[in-house]
């Protein structure tokens, strides 16, 4: 009887795959959706985002109790310390994966993509929010995942 042929209950031979070749079908179809995934669903960069955008709220509601205070917003910059960024509340909020900064003149909070490890589509890019009524500058936003009103 030739490899891989089975007896049918008729006496007819019919042709199946041997263990090997389905084996060697499920790693290649493996591979292929690693390769894909990662392309299809961005889920990683939109926890990411998820983050900046909490952070950029928590920014506002800071600069919100600080306007109420002194009638004026404050101007933030990732390279302002600690004790400046103290005066709304929050310790800096940069990390590695964003850098946050506060434009007072154009009343927007501005979260830019950082770091070492950050896929090239997504370096540089930004998520804006405006400080007065908690809006997304969809316009003034170049992150793809950014929030939309």
């Amino acid at each position: 009887m030739a490899r891989g042929a089975l007896v049918a209950k008729n006496g007819l031979k019919t042709r199946g795959l041997t263990l090997a070749e389905l084996l060697v079908v499920i790693v290649i179809l493996g591979i292929l959706g690693s390769l894909a995934m990662p392309r299809l669903f961005p889920q990683k960069e939109k926890a990411v985002v998820g983050e900046a955008i909490s952070t950029l709220h928590a920014i506002r509601m800071g600069e919100k109790s600080y306007h109420a205070d002194t009638g004026n917003f404050l101007t933030l910059g990732a390279l302002d310390n600690n004790a400046t960024w103290n005066q709304i509340g929050i310790d800096n909020p940069g990390s590695a994966r964003f850098t946050y900064a506060v434009d007072a003149t154009s009343g927007q909070v501005t979260a830019t993509r950082t770091g070492n490890n950050v896929p090239q589509r997504y370096h540089g890019t930004t998520i804006v929010l405006v400080l007065e009524n908690g809006s997304w500058d969809e316009a003034s936003s170049t992150h793809p995942l950014a929030p939309k009103n």
